[in-house]
């Protein structure tokens, strides 16, 4: 059993990314709800309008640049692979912290608070 901590970056090939822009313009939509609002999941609407913004307004590279640029790290724990980010503060008196989240989920859900924790 390893406990080695390996470097890690993110870094989506541009094919996958091709593909899923291709994917969400090619959506085969289902008919509009029946009724207004949330009460039957998401509007269609709402749904179109998310998947054009991720088609053709999103920025992934922005994003994963940002992830990036946070030190990564993977390890192995009972078998199974841990990704995480270690930000050091600057503060010699700096308290430790250790922010997880729940499943499903991703330290994605951090990215707004991380370096002003640090």
């Amino acid at each position: 059993m390893s406990t080695d901590i390996t470097p890690y970056k993110v870094a989506i090939p541009d094919a996958e990314l091709q593909d899923l822009k291709r994917r969400l313009e090619n959506v085969r939509w289902p008919d509009r709800e029946t009724c207004r609002g949330w009460d039957q999941g998401m509007p269609l609407d709402y749904a179109r309008q998310l998947a054009s913004y991720w088609a053709s307004d999103y920025s992934w590279r922005k994003f994963e640049s940002k992830l990036n640029s946070w030190p990564q790290f993977i390890t192995t724990i009972d078998d199974i692979d841990i990704h995480f980010i270690h930000v050091r503060s600057p503060r010699e008196d700096a308290l430790p912290i250790i922010i997880s989240h729940g499943w499903p989920g991703s330290a994605v859900e951090f990215h707004k608070v991380i370096d002003e924790l640090a």
